[in-house]
């Protein structure tokens, strides 16, 4: 639903089931603004999706089930967090315990590709046991923060996890 302020009504966007004319048929987990003014809509089983508030259009990107690893689609389609990115791609969170897929990921808006985040890298550093923990936990995120030194936050459902992007290392807090 839209207010438009100039006519003082609202604008309602019916769910397509088919997800190709309106809003798909998923629950909102969340939605943020970019500081482009692109309006995304983190969904529960529908992806990420893309509002252009002009048009009333929506873009939606989906997980590929035939192929995961595909670059133009997401690794789950439980979308959690989202942390935009001096750079202008987003870093996306997933809420998917049992798919190993579910792993953070990039985001680029531009030209539309999803890349993994390099955690494997993070992990070396750590015992396997805590490197096991952390892999497990990220996988069911609910927030991502990026802070003023670029380290990334985790909120998971089972702890918070702090990814320093500097030295490379994780800790589970």
């Amino acid at each position: 639903m839209k207010y438009i302020i100039s006519t003082g009504r609202f604008t309602h966007y019916a769910a397509d089931s088919t997800g190709k004319k309106g809003f798909p048929p998923f629950r909102v987990s969340t939605f943020r603004e970019d500081r482009k003014g692109n309006f995304w809509i983190l969904t529960w089983g529908g992806g990420l999706v893309k509002m252009d508030r002009d048009k009333g259009t929506f873009k939606i990107y989906q997980g590929n089930k035939s192929d995961p690893h595909d670059i133009h689609a997401l690794p789950c389609n439980n979308v959690k967090g989202f942390q935009e990115l001096a750079d202008g791609r987003i870093l996306l969170g997933f809420f998917e315990e049992k798919n190993p897929n579910a792993l953070p990921c990039f985001f680029d808006p531009v030209k539309e590709i999803f890349t993994p985040f390099p955690l494997k890298d993070y992990l070396v550093h750590i015992t396997p046991y805590e490197a096991f923990q952390i892999d497990a936990a990220i996988k069911i995120d609910n927030f991502i923060y990026e802070d003023t030194y670029g380290n990334f936050w985790f909120g998971t459902y089972s702890c918070l996890i702090q990814l320093d992007n500097r030295n490379k290392t994780a800790s589970r807090i």
